[in-house]
């Protein structure tokens, strides 16, 4: 997986914070909640610009929004994002993330199943235009 997050990560990051369905404002989202589920994401910095951040983000588990949440819990949602995410962000199609690579294995015959898929061109767009406008080292 592959997302655009805003501001400054750590080179790596694993976040380990339990994930739920919460009720707050009228609105029902998944939240970092004491007795949630297990949900464990591994973070990856991939590439720095001056206001956002390309991460790598491996999951050891599949909880709804897993990645949208974990993001937004560590202090940097993800760019686009409507419900997790700041109002202010990059134009485009939503939010920017992308899985770049799926894998399970198969329920009934057990084979291992790969997928994967190169990023959406409205993504490499911006990627080209924050590396000429927000190029920091990576």
């Amino acid at each position: 997986m592959r997302c655009l997050g805003s501001r400054k990560n750590q080179r790596e990051y694993r976040c380990d914070q339990r994930t739920d369905w919460s009720f707050t404002e009228g609105s029902k989202k998944q939240a970092v909640v004491l007795n949630g589920r297990p949900a464990i994401t591994h973070f990856k910095v991939l590439e720095r610009f001056a206001d956002y951040t390309l991460v790598s983000c491996r999951l050891e588990t599949g909880r709804t929004h897993q990645i949208r949440v974990h993001m937004q819990y560590i202090g940097h949602p993800l760019v686009g994002d409507p419900l997790y995410g700041p109002k202010k962000t990059i134009h485009g199609n939503g939010q920017f993330l992308h899985a770049q690579e799926l894998g399970f294995e198969h329920p009934r015959t057990h084979e291992l199943m790969i997928f994967s898929a190169p990023l959406p061109e409205v993504f490499e767009k911006t990627l080209r235009t924050l590396r000429v406008n927000q190029s920091l080292e990576s």
